[in-house]
C-alpha cells in the first residue's frame, strides 16, 4: 500500500494517492506517515479545513508541537483568506486569526493590515505591524507601517519610525528604517 502511495504521489496523481491514503487511515489510523501525507495532500488541494482537522489531529497524538500546529493553522488561515473566492467578512476573520496564531509571520500582517487600514481600522492595523515588527522585522512592514501613519514632513516620519522600533531598536531592519 505504502508502496502504490508513494507512486501515485511520484505520478502527481493526488486523487489516486488520497483513496490510497484513506485506506491506509482505515487500517492504520494513528500512523503519522499516513496523517502527514494526507495533510499535505489537503493542502495541495486547497482542502483547508481537512488540513486543520489533520494538524490538530497530529498534535493531539503528539507527532506536532503545539507551536507546530499554531504555524501550520495559522498558514492554512492565510492561504485561504488570499483565495479569490473567499468573501471579505470571512476574509477578515481568517487573516485575524492566522495573525493572533502566528505574529510573526509578515506576509499575513502586510496583508491584514492593509485589510484593516482600508475598512478604516488605522490604529488597529499600526498595532498589528508593531506586534510583528517585534518578532521579524521587514522593510515591506516598515514602509507600510509609514503609508498608513502618513507622516506629513520628513522629521514626523523619523518620529514614526523611532515609535515602531523602539521594542527591537537593535536589529539590522530597525537601523535601516531609520536610516
Amino acid at each position: 500500500l505504502k508502496g502504490q502511495i508513494r507512486s501515485a504521489l511520484h505520478r502527481s496523481d493526488f486523487k489516486s494517492a488520497m483513496g490510497l491514503l484513506q485506506h491506509a487511515e482505515k487500517l492504520f489510523p494513528t500512523s503519522p506517515w499516513v496523517l502527514k501525507h494526507l495533510l499535505a495532500i489537503s493542502r495541495e488541494n486547497k482542502n483547508f479545513k481537512k488540513a486543520e482537522a489533520l494538524t490538530l489531529r497530529l498534535e493531539d497524538l503528539g507527532y506536532f508541537s503545539s507551536d507546530q500546529s499554531k504555524r501550520q493553522i495559522a498558514s492554512f488561515q492565510y492561504q485561504e483568506a488570499i483565495q479569490s473566492q473567499t468573501p471579505s467578512d470571512q476574509k477578515e476573520v481568517l487573516l485575524r486569526q492566522a495573525h493572533y496564531l502566528d505574529p510573526s509571520r509578515h506576509e499575513v500582517t502586510e496583508v491584514f493590515a492593509q485589510f484593516l487600514f482600508d475598512q478604516g481600522h488605522k490604529s488597529y492595523a499600526l498595532s498589528a505591524i508593531e506586534a510583528t515588527w517585534l518578532l521579524s522585522p521587514t522593510q515591506s512592514l516598515g514602509n507600510l507601517y509609514l503609508k498608513i501613519s502618513a507622516p506629513k514632513s520628513v522629521e514626523d516620519a523619523y518620529q514614526v519610525a523611532l515609535k515602531l522600533i523602539k521594542n527591537n531598536p537593535s536589529h539590522p531592519e530597525s537601523l535601516l528604517l531609520l536610516s
